[in-house]
């Protein structure tokens, strides 16, 4: 399984080597349960409304999970808003628990 993971993503890796693309995420931060947190993903190389942003996490020896993109409509806990005309997507978490421990990547779609 990680060897068909990480072949998955050297064909990524190939497929976007020519582009001029970044994806810039917010700094990590340490929060507590029941806190609030925002992510923020700073976007150059493309627009937002033409594609858009994903959130992904990955907690502690677990695989991939997805959170969610930005469809005008949320979650109790998990909120996905962009600010086009500043090229950033955001991610907001309230009422954080210890399960929501992870590292959190945004990706393009």
């Amino acid at each position: 399984m990680e060897a068909l993971v990480f072949i998955i993503a050297l064909l990524f890796a190939f497929k976007y080597a020519h582009c001029d693309i970044t994806l810039t995420e917010s700094a990590p931060q340490m929060k507590k349960p029941g806190d609030s947190v925002r992510l923020s993903c700073k976007i150059t190389g493309f627009s937002l409304s033409s594609d858009s942003v994903h959130w992904v996490r990955q907690a502690p020896n677990k695989g991939l999970q997805w959170v969610g993109y930005f469809d005008g409509s949320s979650d109790d806990r998990f909120n996905v808003t962009e600010d086009s005309s500043n090229s950033i997507a955001y991610l907001d978490i309230t009422d954080l628990q210890s399960s929501d421990t992870a590292v959190y990547y945004c990706a393009r779609e």
